[in-house]
């Protein structure tokens, strides 16, 4: 069990995580509860509901890929 911080655009995030062989579950997801601009905030919403269903990982040099049994995945890549 890992734990992971970030932030969704608008608030900071964290929980925890267990990964393996490409399977990925990611538990106790909190966020603080700032109100930002209402596009950020749709986008945090989808990126953070996304999160806590994702269920595969895929890496691939720096970038990092994570889909939800549905297939729906999110990308993240270094900021040049």
């Amino acid at each position: 069990e890992d734990r992971l911080s970030g932030s969704g655009g608008c608030n900071t995030l964290s929980a925890v995580y267990e990964a393996q062989a490409g399977a990925i579950a990611v538990r106790a997801l909190g966020a603080t509860e700032r109100a930002c601009d209402e596009a950020v905030m749709r986008q945090e919403g989808a990126f953070l509901a996304l999160l806590a269903k994702a269920a595969r990982y895929e890496r691939d040099n720096a970038r990092l890929i994570l889909a939800d049994e549905t297939g729906r995945s999110i990308e993240f890549t270094p900021a040049v």
